[in-house]
Order: structure tokens, then C-alpha cells, then sequence
């Protein structure tokens, strides 16, 4: 990944990007997605269905990643 691209992923305000449970959203798509799991510590996976939904979604792991594990 590109080092401007983590740049902005370490931009993410957390309680924006980070903290909101995932919502799958109206559409009824399958897109594997990332989220940051506030009670775990961790990313996980899960279906977005391709609309809506929040700014809690990554398109990979290492998005989330870097956007939500804080050292």
C-alpha cells in the first residue's frame, strides 16, 4: 500500500470509522468487507450488501488495520 494511502486511512476520525457496529445496508449485493470490532480489539469480516451503510467498512484487512488499531 502506498504510504499516502495509509496516511489516510490513519486519518480516520475513530469514532467515525472505527467504533459504529457494521451495517450490512439496503442493497442486497455480497461485497466482503472489513470492520473494526469495538469489544474485540479487532478487525472482522463481514457481507455489505452495497449501499448504505457506515464509514465503519474496509475493502481489506490491512485498511482496517491501520485505520483503527491505534498503538
Amino acid at each position: 500500500m502506498q504510504g499516502q494511502n495509509q496516511e489516510a486511512y490513519r486519518a480516520v476520525d475513530f469514532d467515525i470509522g472505527c467504533r459504529p457496529a457494521p451495517i450490512t445496508g439496503l442493497c442486497k449485493a455480497y461485497f466482503e468487507r472489513w470492520y473494526f470490532d469495538i469489544e474485540t480489539g479487532r478487525c472482522e469480516q463481514f457481507v455489505y450488501g452495497g449501499c448504505g451503510g457506515n464509514a465503519n467498512r474496509y475493502k481489506t484487512l490491512r485498511e482496517c488495520e491501520i485505520a483503527c488499531l491505534r498503538e
